[in-house]
């Protein structure tokens, strides 16, 4: 399924390869509790991007709910506000 996305970098479409995975602490709302867990998050390696020696080749594939470097959820987020 990887190699269906565009690169986010130079946007190109085949070149994301799976390079491993890590776990990622989450706190969220469900029915007004708040949940602390982890989940695992996949990275990729762009081929492209490592071969024009890119500064970012590695991406992480982050479910739509998850903001990039914040722990709280979109939704815990839209819940405060």
């Amino acid at each position: 399924m990887i190699f269906k996305l565009k690169c986010p970098c130079c946007n190109k479409k085949g070149c994301l390869k799976y390079h491993k995975s890590y776990d990622r602490h989450l706190t969220y709302y469900i029915n007004n509790q708040l949940i602390d867990t982890t989940i695992g998050i996949a990275t990729c390696v762009c081929t492209n991007c490592m071969n024009n020696n890119a500064k970012q080749k590695y991406h992480a594939l982050l479910p739509d709910f998850i903001l990039p470097f914040i722990m709280n959820s979109y939704y815990k987020i839209i819940n405060i506000i």
